[in-house]
């Protein structure tokens, strides 16, 4: 099966050893790929559509992959996601789609999402409110990648559960005895955050500024925090307000890593912006909110620029 640049992207992402669930699988390539790689054991493809769903078992069929992928026909992540994949290491998959969709799925799937240890995303669209969205749910950004496929940008990022914000078993917590767990059901679960001696992971925000105009980022609860120095004025690392902003919308790591299709996005998006102003000083639309909101665009893409002087 020949596999897309973006796929295959996705693939690389994925920690081996994990299970997965791939969220949305459409045809399944995704979950193939994964399976194929043999860096994974097995997979669950879930699809809201019957159609592409049917689609998918056939390509895994064809695929000889029937005993190592199974499909679920599921709004989201499937209720017993959990009860399908083996006992290890899980990480959940969601692409192709846009990012209020996603969040909107991660909402819904509650503890039953909080329980991977690992999840890999690529929006279409509103990639600042997954981030946000990940970080409510005490997940760190550990990677982020992006690519041109056909002609398309494609973000994709990987975040894993932070340890102080850890999902345990109703056993563990003490509110089922272990006599109990039969009853209770092996899924069932509460979140709670650990003890700062507990903490393992990094959180988001715990990196330094650092010379040369790489910056640190937080996406603490409930949404962007400014992380390092709390005034906000113009130096090394620009204005800390838009720097926030432009961390969230842009990828903190694509910015840390001047990621160089980044940087072309970034030129594209300078360029609609700008033509977009001069319409409108043209038209004498300057007190306008909708020139106001576009200038406010336009810096904090010059904030995201500055990652890329003085390397």
């Amino acid at each position: 099966m020949k596999v897309s640049k973006r796929i295959r992207a996705i693939v690389d992402m994925v920690s081996a050893g994990h299970a997965v669930c791939d969220v949305g699988c459409d045809h399944a390539y995704t979950s193939i790929a994964l399976v194929e790689s043999g860096k994974y054991p097995f997979a669950v493809a879930s699809d809201v559509r019957p159609g592409p769903l049917a689609a998918a078992e056939k390509n895994i069929g064809e695929a000889g992959l029937a005993g190592r992928i199974v499909t679920c026909l599921s709004d989201g992540v499937p209720a017993l996601i959990h009860e399908m994949l083996p006992e290890g290491e899980k990480t959940l998959v969601i692409s192709g789609m846009g990012g209020l969709l996603i969040c909107r799925i991660l909402e819904e799937a509650g503890d039953n999402a909080a329980l991977f240890q690992e999840m890999v995303l690529s929006p279409q669209s509103d990639l600042d409110l997954v981030r946000r969205k990940l970080g409510e749910m005490g997940f760190a950004l550990v990677d982020e990648e992006m690519l041109i496929d056909e002609g398309k940008f494609y973000t994709i990022m990987r975040a894993a559960c932070r340890a102080e914000y850890r999902v345990i078993s109703d056993v563990e917590s003490g509110t089922v005895s272990p006599d109990m767990q039969d009853v209770a059901g092996k899924g069932s679960s509460v979140l709670r955050k650990k003890t700062s001696n507990e903490a393992g992971i990094t959180a988001i925000g715990d990196l330094k500024p650092e010379k040369g105009g790489s910056s640190t980022f937080d996406l603490e609860l409930p949404g962007i925090t400014e992380s390092g120095d709390s005034k906000s004025e113009k130096g090394a690392i620009g204005n800390v307000d838009y720097k926030e902003e432009a961390e969230a919308l842009y990828g903190p790591l694509l910015l840390k890593k001047r990621h160089p299709v980044l940087r072309e996005y970034l030129t594209k998006q300078k360029k609609i912006m700008e033509g977009i102003l001069t319409s409108l000083r043209k038209a004498g639309l300057e007190g306008d909110g909708r020139f106001k909101e576009a200038e406010r665009k336009l810096e904090v893409l010059h904030e995201a620029e500055r990652y890329y002087e003085n390397p």
